[in-house]
């Protein structure tokens, strides 16, 4: 159902008019980089490879630079690479925070990232995938774009509920990281419709106003 919005983000470009199409390829080409330097073999046999996704971003990264990509395509495909395992914590029951978390890491590139997982599902096992193991996977990539399409953008595309200049006169908050970081759980309380008004909004930063300074960022949802 998303055949269009698909296209369109393929053919948007980066920096350097670098298209979207061609920087999944080159992380599709990337992504796994890093595995023969992060292989293991456990007692048991199992063949692991711990950490290879924040490796091959660095990898990519240091690639990127060399071939001048440009700092936005630069970013796309360090990102594209750093969360190509995410969705394998994200399952039919995930919950509403932790495709939040998903949508955040992965940002403006997150239909891509859906694009290069699947890629690299299918590629990885080909024939030996079951019906229902690939059904299973179209089902949790659909239940993100679902997600992404059905309430994130319609907040998203409406005004602000409340600003960074908000919390600063309001609240007493400081400029800095913590500004985006509360108005980031503030956005997904919307998404979560626990806030509807401005005043709702007013109300639960004060109720957590506390709470929301101290909080570090979440860590991002990986599987070794």
């Amino acid at each position: 159902p998303y055949r269009a919005q698909i296209l369109t983000y393929l053919e948007a470009r980066s920096s350097h008019g670098v298209s979207h199409r061609a920087l999944i390829k080159f992380a599709i080409l990337f992504h796994d980089v890093a595995k023969p330097a992060t292989r293991s073999v456990e007692p048991d046999g199992r063949v692991r490879f711990l950490g290879h996704e924040k490796l091959g971003a660095e990898t990519v990264e240091t690639v990127a630079g060399r071939l001048r990509l440009g700092k936005k395509a630069t970013e796309a495909v360090v990102t594209l690479v750093r969360e190509h395992l995410r969705t394998m914590q994200l399952d039919e029951g995930a919950s509403l925070r932790a495709l939040n978390r998903f949508l955040r890491d992965t940002g403006d590139h997150w239909l891509g990232e859906l694009l290069l997982i699947w890629a690299d599902l299918q590629a990885s096992r080909g024939p030996a995938r079951t019906p229902e193991q690939i059904a299973r996977t179209a089902r949790t990539l659909r239940r993100i774009a679902d997600h992404y399409f059905h309430a994130v953008l319609p907040v998203r595309e409406r005004p602000r509920l409340l600003t960074g200049h908000d919390l600063m006169e309001r609240f007493g908050v400081p400029e800095g990281p913590q500004i985006g970081r509360i108005l980031r759980a503030l956005e997904e309380a919307q998404i979560a419709g626990e806030v509807r008004s401005r005043q709702e909004a007013l109300r639960w930063v004060a109720d957590r106003l506390d709470q929301l300074r101290s909080e570090a960022p979440s860590p991002p949802d990986t599987e070794s």
